[in-house]
């Protein structure tokens, strides 16, 4: 009978396929490198979830007991070497290479995103923001914009 050993390994990301599959390196075995393991996500339905480790992070891997052609990633995990970005268990952060992130406290009930390069939202409906809107530099619009006050960008001076 096969020990655990033989179903859950840990290793690091060799090589991402666009197909949401990772190759995974195993240094106790030899720098043995798996087959295409698909990465385990929350939903594959509705919504979708397309999320890929990169390059050198280290996975914990599980393998069916049929053969190593068959495993999945169960999710990647933080180091001494790669240390988690932050230490505060009601934030939840996303940050990416280029420094833009998105983060949010659980705590101050604050959303913030700080984005290097343009923002696209696109949308059927209308956008509603309740609060106050602060805008540091200009806002062009291709229609009008009317406040309840009643003016708008024709008014004269």
């Amino acid at each position: 009978m096969a020990g655990i050993e033989e179903f859950v390994r840990v290793g690091e990301v060799v090589s991402v396929n666009d197909n949401h599959t990772v190759r995974v390196k195993f240094a106790d075995r030899g720098e043995m490198v798996s087959f295409d393991l698909p990465v385990l996500v929350p939903s594959t339905i509705d919504p979708q979830d397309y999320d890929l480790p990169v390059e050198t992070t280290p996975v914990v891997c599980i393998f069916l007991p049929n053969g190593q052609q068959q495993g999945f990633i169960l999710g990647a995990y933080y180091t001494e070497i790669n240390p988690a970005p932050i230490k505060n268990k009601k934030k939840h952060l996303r940050k990416y290479t280029d420094g833009t992130s998105i983060e949010y406290d659980m705590s101050s009930h604050t959303l913030t995103a700080v984005v290097k390069g343009p923002v696209n939202i696109t949308t059927t409906e209308k956008i509603t923001i309740n609060g106050n809107l602060q805008v540091n530099g200009n806002i062009n619009a291709s229609g009008s914009i009317i406040d309840a006050g009643g003016n708008t960008n024709h008014h004269g001076h």
